[in-house]
């Protein structure tokens, strides 16, 4: 790629930070097109490459086996080829606070495009100016917990065991932010009932604990066997059973017994 002249970014452009070089460089890599990022910072009191820009760039290029021009702290421009993108272990170190959530906010996408699984180890700051916060998701998580528990005392009987775990991902393991519930309800005849819920942006945390609470007591209330996301879950192994009517209170009922019919007529024949 070295051959095509670099399309020319102006990283003035708008609020003139630094997401304009994340997302440049993160796009050059997944379209295999070179590019030049001047003026880069040029709205921020400090312009020029800080120490997580550059090891956000240096990630990227190392992750696609790119080549980078201008790759010094305080440089206005830098050019950046990019290569093959490829699977492995990589580390970045910022060697300061910078964000490591930014840090996954460049790399993620070349991640989805490589060849074979990606490992990364990320050092940094979990806090920073103008970037995601990790303390957000942990409280997140009680609030969701929290509506949970209270819907569940509410509704169920007052003998049944509640418990939920509040866990937060190590920051070597998880990438990006993003929250959610599962919940699993164990009844005494061995069947596993699950709900579930994901956080979503500008939705209460405590919605998305009673719309996992929900689920859960829906199903415990119409007394079946299956909740509504593991009965399609079911319908191949169907096939080996006499059994194809089974316990459970969604209107998919009909969909699970009119395709595991139709498999077994066909595979019999």
């Amino acid at each position: 790629m070295a051959s095509l002249a670099p399309i020319v970014i102006d990283g003035s452009y708008l609020e003139g930070g630094g997401q304009i070089l994340r997302m440049g460089l993160a796009l050059s890599a997944v379209q295999a097109l070179p590019i030049s990022v001047t003026k880069v910072r040029a709205g921020r009191s400090t312009p020029g490459l800080r120490p997580q820009h550059l090891t956000g760039l240096q990630l990227v290029r190392d992750a696609s086996k790119g080549r980078l021009e201008g790759g010094q702290i305080g440089s206005c421009e830098i050019t950046f080829y990019p290569g093959t993108i490829a699977g492995g272990r990589y580390l970045a170190d910022t060697q300061t606070a910078g964000s490591v959530t930014l840090l996954i906010q460049a790399v993620l996408p070349c991640t989805l495009f490589a060849n074979s699984p990606s490992y990364y180890t990320l050092r940094g700051g979990t806090n920073a100016e103008f970037a995601p916060q990790i303390d957000y998701t942990i409280q997140v998580a009680h609030k969701m917990a929290n509506a949970a528990v209270e819907l569940l005392q509410q509704r169920l009987p007052q003998n049944i065991d509640i418990r939920i775990n509040r866990v937060k991902d190590d920051q070597e393991r998880a990438f990006g932010n993003g929250s959610g519930i599962v919940l699993w309800a164990k009844t005494t005849t061995g069947c596993i009932l699950g709900g579930s819920a994901l956080g979503k942006r500008g939705r209460e945390a405590e919605e998305d604990g009673y719309t996992a609470a929900s689920e859960i007591i829906s199903c415990v209330e119409s007394r079946v066997c299956l909740d509504s996301y593991a009965q399609d879950q079911i319908i191949v192994q169907s096939c080996g059973s006499n059994t194809t009517s089974i316990p459970q209170g969604h209107v998919w009922l009909q969909d699970v017994k009119f395709s595991t019919n139709f498999l077994l007529s066909h595979f019999s024949s």
